[in-house]
């Protein structure tokens, strides 16, 4: 079903290539300073935060020049990620700020890209995932996001925001562990309505299978449900990272800055 126009933008209705797919489940860090094209190579250090359990240093920056310069790209990287569809979920670009005491301390010029400033449901990075993998659901017709998560999951959190943002249930399929306490997250969620099932799981990442079965009790209600996995990283979501990177990119550029490396 094509996707309400206020919505969705860009609204292609496709995943990631393979080539992109892979990328984006990779890590790497940044690079010299003086490195050639070296700023269009910043997008790939924004990837890690997808991914945690690759470890950082992995893959070379090379592989991820932005623009009409690696060989396999016939456009831009912005112009191609432009084609995927985004659901506008917070405010960007989110500030650079010099950290100026932290960075007389430890001896570095040191800046900070503040993504805690995101301002849907208390913010964070995750907005950024949330904006393509809620796009798709959009696409898809889906009435209701599916996700896991710890008891005191930030993920479900902000799916549950990002849910009622956009106008649809949210189930949430939490791990039943020692923060079971009716604060923090687990009272957010509960807030903003969300349906919350407790598993007897202290480990959140074994939650899929349970999920699927709520999956399948809504769509024998007549709703259509749309899965998130925990922590929402997917390869299409991972797409929000990559656009982070290209929005650090041109921060860079505008105060013509040069960074050593990026973590």
């Amino acid at each position: 079903s094509k996707p309400p126009a206020p919505q969705v933008l860009s609204p292609l209705n496709h995943a990631p290539s393979a080539s992109i797919a892979r990328r984006c489940s990779t890590s790497c860090t940044a690079r010299r300073a003086g490195a050639p094209g070296a700023h269009g190579r910043i997008v790939s250090a924004c990837l890690r935060l997808c991914h945690r359990e690759v470890p950082v240093r992995q893959v070379a920056l090379a592989q991820w020049p932005v623009g009409g310069d690696h060989p396999g790209m016939s456009r831009p990287l912005a112009d191609a990620l432009a084609r995927y569809p985004r659901v506008s979920l917070t405010r960007v670009p989110t500030p650079l700020d010099r950290v100026t005491r932290v960075g007389e301390q430890i001896g570095l010029d040191l800046y900070l890209k503040r993504d805690d400033l995101t301002d849907l449901a208390m913010g964070g990075d995750k907005p950024r995932k949330l904006e393509y993998e809620v796009a798709r659901a959009v696409s898809a017709g889906a009435t209701v996001l599916v996700t896991v998560g710890s008891a005191q999951s930030n993920h479900a959190r902000l799916t549950t925001a990002a849910a009622r943002r956009v106008g649809m249930g949210i189930t949430v399929v939490l791990g039943r562990d020692d923060r079971v306490t009716f604060q923090g997250n687990l009272l957010t969620v509960r807030l903003m309505g969300a349906d919350v099932r407790l598993v007897d799981t202290a480990d959140h990442w074994a939650l899929e299978e349970d999920a699927r079965v709520v999956c399948d009790e809504l769509r024998a209600a007549g709703e259509t449900p749309h899965f998130i996995p925990v922590s929402g990283s997917t390869p299409h979501s991972c797409l929000g990272y990559v656009r982070a990177g290209l929005e650090l990119v041109d921060q860079l550029g505008e105060r013509e800055l040069e960074p050593a490396a990026i973590y």
